[in-house]
């Protein structure tokens, strides 16, 4: 039984290394950058905030929440300035100053 056992183990022990190599996506780089002289940093562009409501009529929302109703609706076509996203919501700018939320999947970056 201890001999069986044995070469189970030592089978198991060669074959586990095997199909980690297999489903390994790691590739080794050839060449190495020298950070003194061989990169170039390049300043990201600046990135638009304006978003169109892709849906018939958007619910506009005091809080990244659906349990309150809503504080106004936007239409089709119509454009929201994005502050930043919570989760499946995108916080907006409104044109009095304050923010709302919005449902993110209902709206799309403006293509520049």
């Amino acid at each position: 039984m201890k001999k069986l056992l044995a070469l189970v183990l030592a089978v198991a022990m060669m074959i586990i290394p095997m199909t980690a190599l297999a489903d390994s996506n790691f590739i080794e780089p050839t060449y190495y950058a020298d950070y003194t002289e061989d990169v170039e940093y390049v300043t990201p562009a600046e990135e638009t905030t304006d978003y169109v409501v892709i849906c018939r009529a958007l619910n506009v929302r005091a809080t990244a929440s659906t349990k309150l109703d809503p504080i106004d609706i936007i239409h089709r076509g119509d454009v929201v300035k994005v502050v930043e996203f919570d989760g499946n919501w995108a916080k907006i700018a409104l044109e009095d100053g304050t923010n709302a939320y919005v449902y993110a999947k209902y709206i799309d970056k403006v293509e520049a």
